[in-house]
């Protein structure tokens, strides 16, 4: 029974549920993964479960969220009726985007422990009962205040997400929030998304910028894998004062780098080993290389004509060498230091410094560790440091937060070059 219903200002087609009777939904439908990148082993397996199922399993707190209310009404269905028949205090949080719907429940739910909590949806789109944007309502938190104990907004309404992936500094929602006494809740979490650049692919970096920043903490998130939010927040989160032991005293395993950080700028360049040091690598390994006048410096392959401009620079200088390789290419060795110096990386993102784009040098990756007790081991395929100091992931020298100015490319200030 396909039928077309505007939500929210827009036509939708599909199935909807108010064309259905509870027990034809219940007793004919099983459930089937809408998230294609998701295992679809369950998929028919499973049946539709009822807030009243729900329920009945006891939990420890339950959130219901009410998306559609207003449209609903106009079927003669109503929300309201069956939430204020539910046993008192079922239900721990009550949330919707709909301020007729809050206010009408906060008239009635004066003497219950239920929290409401609005709402938010992107910044454009019109609420339906004030007819006011998103956007609008959220430069009046007060009027909020009036009727809900709390506010649940997308994480970009807090930490904004730049054009290039990076983080914009965040905004001061949670501050403003929690000055009038609104709790805040951050949703758009799942591990399989596009994170930030920010996060290194590391969803548990992701609730940590919410939860345990120098400046401010979400009251709780929504997220689709509840395991890493709670083991982000129980095993790492607040853990500044308890630092790992140091290296050497206990039988934790080393964390060794692949050319430097290079999951999170181009690998073996200056921004690359520097961050990777922040991070608190225990190793930080280079790939060396050889130029012709004997200078060793960090390169994944001796073959740079693929991952630099050489290809352009010196093409003259273009060789098969069967021993590393059976295709054509310009090899460091048949090129001084000087000369490899001039060279740019190939494919960087537009946004990544000069600093990003230059090779570095050995001599220049050991000077990193200068300052600290280190061991250095070094043979003609690897050049490393085990730093001695102790590095807590989460403390002094751990990871960087994007709170402090929002972007990892804040490293640039540290003006390291590659010495020529």
């Amino acid at each position: 029974m396909e039928r077309t219903y505007k939500l929210l200002g827009e036509d939708v087609h599909g199935w909807f549920s108010l064309d259905f009777t509870a027990e034809q939904l219940v007793q004919n439908i099983t459930l089937i993964q809408n998230i294609f990148s998701r295992p679809s082993t369950f998929d028919d397996s499973l049946g539709m479960y009822t807030l009243d199922d729900v329920v009945e399993l006891h939990p420890p707190q339950i959130w219901l969220n009410v998306q559609y209310n207003s449209f609903f009404l106009e079927h003669k269905l109503s929300s309201e009726d069956y939430i204020l028949e539910l046993p008192k205090d079922s239900l721990s949080y009550i949330s919707s985007p709909e301020v007729e719907f809050l206010k009408s429940l906060a008239g009635k739910l004066k003497k219950a422990k239920t929290k409401l909590i609005f709402r938010f949806l992107n910044e454009n789109v019109e609420e339906p009962s004030t007819k006011k944007t998103y956007g609008e309502l959220l430069k009046d938190l007060k009027s909020i205040k009036a009727f809900a104990a709390g506010i649940l907004v997308p994480k970009t309404y807090i930490w904004p997400l730049k054009k290039d992936q990076y983080l914009a500094p965040s905004t001061s929602l949670v501050k403003d929030a929690h000055a009038l006494g609104l709790e805040v809740y951050a949703s758009g979490f799942a591990n399989d998304i596009v994170l930030s650049y920010n996060y290194s692919y590391d969803p548990s970096e992701e609730y940590l910028q919410f939860m345990d920043n120098p400046d401010f903490s979400v009251d709780g998130v929504l997220t689709d894998f509840p395991s890493t939010a709670s083991g982000a927040v129980a095993c790492l989160a607040h853990s500044k004062g308890n630092p790992l032991p140091p290296p050497g005293k206990d039988t934790r395993p080393l964390i060794i780098t692949h050319n430097g950080a290079s999951g999170v700028f181009p690998g073996s360049t200056d921004l690359a080993y520097q961050q990777a040091i922040k991070d608190a690598a225990d190793i930080i390994d280079c790939t060396v290389q050889m130029s012709k006048d004997g200078t060793a410096f960090c390169k994944h392959s001796a073959d740079i004509s693929s991952s630099t401009t050489a290809s352009v620079a010196f093409a003259s200088k273009a060789s098969t060498v069967h021993e590393i390789q059976n295709k054509s290419g310009i090899f460091s060795f048949d090129l001084s230091w000087s000369e490899i110096a001039t060279l740019k990386r190939r494919h960087v993102k537009k946004s990544c410094s000069e600093e990003c784009r230059q090779a570095d040098d050995f001599a220049r990756i050991l000077r990193l560790g200068q300052g600290q007790q280190h061991h250095r081991y070094t043979d003609r395929n690897r050049a490393c440091f085990l730093p001695r100091q102790e590095r807590d992931r989460r403390g002094g020298g751990g990871v960087q937060r994007a709170d402090q100015g929002g972007l990892r490319q804040g490293d640039q200030a540290a003006g390291v070059h590659p010495v020529r």
